[in-house]
């Protein structure tokens, strides 16, 4: 997304992963099994949140990030949200094509400053798209 804003350094951004991220989520890696060094797609998980997922560029439309949206789908109990751009058209598109219905639209009160989208993906009933609220991603 060369179009985003980076509101923090690399060392920042490894800190929160070290430290936030991964202590608070079941944390799902995909790794080349000819390149252990080679992470294909990242999964992080919160009870009924899709707190992060991410493929490397060289990997989609593979079907790793199918299988690991229909991991989390299995494992839930109810629902599952998860924020994502609002310019992020291939994103979006892609959890739409898995079930996940727009919920709610910001006008960019997170740290990027980059209009985002609420999606929820329940199997009992579509969304209903909301009116903006004050969202701050992070």
């Amino acid at each position: 997304m060369p179009w985003l804003a980076r509101p923090h350094t690399l060392a920042e951004d490894e800190v929160w992963v070290a430290e936030v991220l991964l202590p608070g989520s079941d944390v799902i890696v995909a790794i080349d099994p000819l390149n252990e060094d080679n992470v294909l797609a990242v999964m992080a998980l919160t009870p009924g949140w899709i707190e992060q997922l991410y493929v490397a560029t060289a990997q989609q439309r593979r079907g790793l990030g199918s299988r690991l949206l229909r991991h989390a789908q299995s494992t839930t109990v109810a629902s599952l949200h998860l924020w994502t751009f609002q310019r992020n058209l291939a994103a979006r598109a892609f959890y739409e094509r898995h079930g996940f219905a727009e919920m709610r639209r910001t006008t960019g009160e997170n740290e990027e400053r980059e209009p985002d989208v609420l999606y929820e993906w329940n199997p009992g009933r579509r969304g209903v798209l909301l009116a903006d609220n004050d969202h701050v991603s992070g």
